[in-house]
């Protein structure tokens, strides 16, 4: 399933919902759910905030309908945010932007145990069109921008602006 998060410098666009902007949530009778949430509408599919100089925070929940692995992660073409997850129950912060997170969890529903934190947006060109690993061009890498640090990921390795592997 997949919830929507849109960060906007539209003047009209508020944290209330708004009819064109925010997405009401149609919960899967079979499979598992997505939402976050707006104040007094409760359960929403795509939610539209306003752009702000400061970190946003926005809960999520879940509805799983089966015992087992969950994974959350970004959508593929995501770049230049970092949006960190916060598993509250563990205490487990992910970088989404550099890896997804995956977790065990039973049969039932879950609106305090996860949020997203998502950091105010800068825009700032890289010019690095080229990463070398190991003294070698490395092809199909992608450049991210998360708090205003470079990272380039390649598969499941993420590098820093220097091509040093990150831990």
């Amino acid at each position: 399933d997949r919830t929507f998060v849109v960060l906007s410098n539209d003047e009209e666009v508020s944290a209330d919902f708004q009819f064109g902007e925010d997405l009401t949530k149609e919960f899967n009778a079979s499979k598992a759910s997505i939402y976050t949430f707006i104040p007094n509408v409760a359960t929403v599919a795509g939610n539209t905030l306003p752009m702000t100089n400061q970190t946003t925070t926005v809960p999520v929940g879940v509805d799983i309908k089966a015992n087992g692995d969950y994974t959350f992660a970004m959508p593929a073409g995501t770049s230049g945010i970092g949006v960190t997850l916060i598993d509250n129950e563990t205490g487990v912060r992910t970088n989404l932007g550099l890896m997804d997170y995956t977790v065990t969890l039973t049969a039932g529903t879950y609106d305090q145990r996860f949020v997203l934190e998502i950091p105010a947006i800068s825009s700032t060109p890289t010019g690095v069109e080229e990463v070398t690993g190991d003294g070698l061009p490395v092809t199909g890498a992608r450049k991210v921008l998360i708090d205003n640090k470079l990272y380039i990921i390649k598969g499941d390795k993420v590098y820093d602006a220097r091509g040093a592997k990150v831990q």
